[in-house]
């Protein structure tokens, strides 16, 4: 670099790398389950080298389980807490706990009542 970063160039830094942090294991399920369809399990072999089977499992079950366009804009964390529940809870539990923001950690303790 010429120059010495700007409090607005770490800002923006910031912003991107927190995007990233919060959509990471959404993009990696998302591959996995589109790697499926094209690919069928020679995904993982693709992949299994450098990223651990059991995040790709986890990371694919939650993609499978809230494709895109069904996610609400919380954290996966918040997803994982009503993801065994059936669908119509899941979702009304999810809209909820946005109108009322609710930690991930609130909305796992709600969503125990429905197990």
């Amino acid at each position: 670099m010429d120059r010495k970063p700007s409090p607005d160039d770490w800002e923006n830094l910031g912003k991107v790398l927190g995007h990233i942090q919060r959509n990471i294991n959404w993009w990696v399920g998302d591959m996995i389950v589109f790697g499926e369809a094209q690919q069928g399990d020679d995904i993982y072999q693709a992949v299994s080298e450098t990223v651990s089977l059991d995040y790709i499992d986890r990371c694919s079950y939650m993609s499978r389980m809230f494709p895109p366009g069904t996610r609400q804009p919380l954290s996966f964390t918040h997803h994982q807490a009503v993801a065994s529940l059936k669908d119509p809870i899941r979702e009304t539990l999810l809209k909820t706990a946005k109108e009322n923001n609710w930690t991930a950690a609130e909305l796992k303790q709600v969503a125990k009542e429905y197990l």
